[in-house]
C-alpha cells in the first residue's frame, strides 16, 4: 500500500524513519506502527486508508475515482543518526528529512532582518503546532508574500513545495502540484517563529530552532524544527494539508 501511495522518494523516507525510530524507542521500533482501514475498499463509496506511526502518518481517500492524499504527516528524531548502538542496522549519519531539512534551513538562514521582522508570528504552543484537527481551515494570513522574496529565495520555496509534494505517488504529486502552481505560487505566504521557552514544556525549546508555514490559496505545509531531538540534534515535524 505504502508503494502505491508514496513515491520513490516517500518510501525510502517512510522506512528511514522507522528504522531511525528504533534509537530513540528500541522497545517499540518498527512495530509501533499500524495499518487503519475506514470503510469499505470500493470504487463507488468513499473510504480511506492510513498507515500511521509515532513519526509518520500518510492517509489515503478514495472518492469518486480519485484519490485525496492528504493529510500528510512526516517527522523524525533524530535528525541525524550520531549514535547508533539500538540498532547497529542504521549507519551512522543516516538522515531521513534531509532534503526538508537542508531547504528549510537554506531559506531561514537566508531571511535578513526586514524579511524576518515582516514574517514574524507568536510561535504556537507544541500541541497547536502540526495539530490533529476533525477539518483543516486556512490560519491567519500574516506574514510575506512568497512574490516579495528575492529570486533565490523563491527558487528555495519552490523546491520545498516540490520536496512536500514529491513524497507521494508521481501521477498523484503531479496533480497536486498543478493545483498549486495554479492558485498562484508567488501568493503564498511564508509566516516565521523561533523557539520560544514559553511554548515548549519540559525545557523542549532547542537554541536556534525555528518553525515556518507555507499558506496558499489552496494548501497548508508546516514546518517545525523547535524542540530538542535525541541525541542533541533537531526533532522535525512537517504536516501537508489540502483545504479542498
Amino acid at each position: 500500500l505504502l508503494c502505491t501511495g508514496l513515491g520513490a522518494d516517500g518510501l525510502i523516507k517512510a522506512e528511514t524513519i522507522r528504522d531511525v525510530e528504533t534509537i530513540q524507542h528500541p522497545e517499540h521500533g518498527t512495530r509501533s506502527y499500524a495499518l487503519w482501514i475506514h470503510g469499505e475498499p470500493s470504487l463507488k463509496r468513499p473510504w480511506t486508508w492510513r498507515f500511521e506511526g509515532h513519526h509518520l502518518s500518510a492517509s489515503f481517500t478514495v472518492c469518486n475515482e480519485t484519490v485525496s492524499n492528504t493529510p500528510l504527516f512526516v517527522g523524525v528524531s533524530p535528525t541525524c543518526v550520531h549514535d547508533n548502538s539500538e540498532n547497529a542496522q542504521v549507519p551512522l549519519g543516516t538522515r531521513a528529512l534531509a532534503v526538508e531539512e537542508d531547504l528549510s534551513n537554506a531559506l531561514w538562514n537566508s531571511l535578513d532582518d526586514e524579511q524576518r521582522e515582516s514574517s514574524t508570528i507568536t510561535l504556537p504552543p507544541m500541541l497547536m503546532r502540526t495539530p490533529q484537527v476533525a477539518r483543516v481551515e486556512p490560519l491567519p494570513v500574516r506574514g510575506i508574500r512568497i512574490a516579495e522574496l528575492r529570486p533565490e529565495q523563491r527558487s528555495i520555496v519552490y523546491q520545498i513545495v516540490r520536496a512536500f509534494v514529491g513524497n507521494v505517488a508521481p501521477s498523484l504529486a503531479s496533480i497536486r502540484y498543478r493545483e498549486i502552481e495554479a492558485a498562484n505560487l508567488d501568493e503564498i505566504v511564508l509566516s516565521t517563529a523561533r523557539a520560544s521557552v514559553h511554548c515548549e514544556p519540559w525545557g523542549h525549546a532547542r537554541p536556534g530552532g525555528f518553525y515556518y508555514r507555507l499558506q496558499g490559496a489552496t494548501f497548508l505545509f508546516e514546518y517545525d524544527d523547535v524542540q530538542w531531538g535525541w541525541q542533541d540534534t533537531g526533532h522535525i515535524h512537517t504536516i501537508w494539508r489540502d483545504f479542498e
